[in-house]
């Protein structure tokens, strides 16, 4: 008796296991990239945190947040305090509107003074948006 299988059975098998890790692969990507939007975001969270604390010690403090660069804390005299780059994550940073460059101003007591804005967080399918406050506080959407 001969034992084994068809070159058409392998064939069937292979096809099956190629599609199963099409379809993994399809999803593991999008894990990713939510990944990758979460953590930017988060970043220029933290660094709007940070500028509310720095401008109550140092007098006053901006945060730039530029379309395509990374987002800086500035105190007076212009020293730079705090740099992330969502590029690093492979993430863009686009503020809604027409503008592509937000300048936000934190006063000695820590409050900003700025119209309320939107910043969106991209990567491949995913967007998820960071809403600034006028007062400079954060608030994340969905």
């Amino acid at each position: 008796m001969n034992q084994g299988h068809t070159l058409l059975e392998l064939a069937v098998v292979v096809s099956l296991l190629g599609l199963l890790a099409l379809v993994g692969v399809g999803s593991a990507r999008a894990q990713i990239d939510t990944l990758a939007v979460q953590v930017a975001r988060e970043e220029v969270a933290g660094l709007l945190r940070e500028a509310r604390s720095a401008a109550r010690v140092h007098g006053g403090a901006r945060v730039v947040l530029e379309s395509g660069a990374a987002a800086e804390l500035r105190v007076r005299g212009d020293s730079l305090l705090g740099r992330y780059d969502p590029a690093v994550h492979g993430v863009r940073m686009v503020p809604r509107g027409s503008r592509t460059r937000v300048e936000l101003v934190f006063g000695p007591s820590g409050l900003g003074r700025a119209s309320s804005l939107t910043v969106d967080f991209e990567r491949g399918r995913v967007r998820r948006p960071l809403v600034i406050s006028a007062y400079g506080r954060v608030r994340r959407d969905a």
